[in-house]
């Protein structure tokens, strides 16, 4: 990006561990035995346990499927396959997905590269409260890429970015805070007076499915 952004690249593989921990319940049953299998490196019965209940269609589980087919785990990697699941899990309201299929629309991998398409699907899991879908929504605004520019609208969404990451996600939060300053210096002073507003008003949207 111009200006020295630096672009939050979705960490696809680290998919599978967000979308466990927010899931928010005891992880037991088959999901335990998948989870614990994926751990040790055993994708191929990960992928049996998650594939069935994917394709019943079980928001989480078609995330996974779709970040096994991303990275090439269990199965030949194949991001059209991956962009499919994540779809199907995006039309769910899950985030995690949302901010993935932004990434392949955004990149070209495995669907037609569509800047208003990634646009759509970071603003979706961002609005969830998804840091690195907002810090890549920002960059969005901040270059006008899919949507008209507006650095108030840049700065609104890398400043939630810079709060929301986890304090263990150092490396992201110290982008986060280097490219809101970027933004600020092409602000003014009412300019950014309104997306600090923006910010501190903003509260995360329940999914409606």
């Amino acid at each position: 990006m111009s200006c020295g952004w630096v672009l939050s690249v979705i960490r696809i593989v680290a998919g599978v561990i967000i979308a466990l921990v927010l899931i928010g319940q005891v992880i037991a049953g088959p999901i335990e035995d998948a989870w614990t299998a994926y751990q040790r490196g055993d994708f191929a019965t990960a992928l049996e346990i998650w594939r069935p209940r994917a394709t019943q269609g079980v928001a989480f589980a078609q995330l996974n499927v779709g970040i096994m087919y991303y990275s090439g785990q269990g199965v030949p990697q194949d991001y059209g396959e991956a962009a499919k699941w994540y779809r199907l899990a995006a039309e769910q309201g899950n985030p995690t997905a949302q901010g993935n299929l932004g990434f392949m629309y955004y990149s070209g991998q495995g669907v037609q590269k569509d800047d208003g398409e990634a646009a759509k699907w970071y603003r979706l899991a961002a609005e969830q409260g998804n840091p690195t879908a907002q810090s890549n929504l920002a960059s969005m605004y901040f270059s006008g890429q899919g949507v008209p520019q507006d650095y108030v609208q840049s700065y609104m969404w890398i400043d939630l970015a810079a709060s929301l990451f986890p304090p263990s996600a150092t490396k992201d939060r110290d982008n986060a805070a280097h490219n809101r300053d970027i933004v600020a210096t092409k602000m003014t002073a009412e300019q950014l007076a309104e997306a600090e507003k923006l910010a501190r008003n903003w509260k995360p949207k329940v999914p409606t499915r």
